[in-house]
This record gives C-alpha cells, structure tokens and sequence, in this order.
C-alpha cells in the first residue's frame, strides 16, 4: 500500500494516516498556530445583520436562522 506526503502506513489499522510531528512534545497533529480573529470582523458582521433587519423586519425565516445560529448554548 502506497501512502501520499505526510502520511505513513499503519499495518494495525492496515490504512494510511497523518504523520504526527515528533518535535512537538505534546504529540499534537497540527504544529501551527491558528490565527484569532479579528474583533473588527465580529463589528461588522453585527452591522451587516443589524442593517438587513432594519430594511426587512418582516424576514422572518433570517430570524429562525439567527436563532437556531445564535440561540443555542456554547460548546464546552
């Protein structure tokens, strides 16, 4: 069995998987950092939304999207 870049066999699972990087001492799979997001991004994807709402109060189906989106808890 052939595996592509950054992946090797394992004869156990008898698949090919992601090569872990062996410098990082915690074992995790991706080294890199992934980039928080800007709180200027947030400001205006809440100016967005707010302003459609002003120009189509009667969007209801929007509304049960931002709900269903929105409404629910956070994850842990």
């Amino acid at each position: 069995m052939a595996c592509g870049p950054g992946t090797f066999h394992n004869s156990i699972a008898n698949q090919c998987e992601i090569a872990c990087d062996q410098s990082d001492p915690e074992g995790r799979r991706m080294a890199t950092e992934v980039p928080i997001a800007d709180p200027a991004d947030d400001a205006h994807i809440l100016a967005a939304v707010s302003s459609h709402l002003e120009k189509h109060p009667e969007d209801e189906e929007f509304r049960l999207r931002l709900k269903q989106l929105f409404g629910q808890p956070a994850l842990a």
